[in-house]
């Protein structure tokens, strides 16, 4: 993990450790997130681990419970349409703002692009939505 951490807080990967742990399940929606058996998982003290729960609750991927520490929000299938349709409006914008400051010219096989568009992501593919 010492790699990792070049050039950041030691809170902040720590924030992005544990929110690839939410995502991508190791951590199950309505799991109990102790900050004592986290800090012994990375290594680390429980305040970093306190400061990165916290943004993760203002984030909306924990809720924090007195007497019981931080457990994994469930998301309702309305909650994960609004965060796709979020990006949806937000990326194109992104890439647009982003493209001016490209330096070299990229090229790109369109029919690769709609190869790897159309497939199902592991997201979809986990909640059941792939055809």
């Amino acid at each position: 993990m010492a790699s990792t951490l070049k050039h950041r807080t030691l809170s902040g990967a720590l924030l992005e450790e544990i929110r690839q742990a939410i995502l991508s399940g190791r951590y199950p929606a309505g799991s109990q997130l102790r900050q004592d058996a986290l800090a012994e998982t990375y290594g680390v003290s429980r305040i970093p681990i306190r400061e990165a729960l916290f943004q993760l609750e203002a984030e909306g991927l924990v809720r924090i419970v007195p007497q019981k520490g931080a457990i994994v929000s469930e998301l309702s299938q309305a909650e994960i349409d609004d965060v796709f349709e979020l990006r949806a409006l937000l990326e194109p914008r992104l890439y647009r703002r982003s493209a001016p400051s490209c330096r070299k010219p990229i090229s790109i096989s369109w029919s690769k692009f709609r190869q790897a568009t159309s497939a199902p992501s592991k997201a979809e593919k986990s909640i059941g939505m792939a055809s």
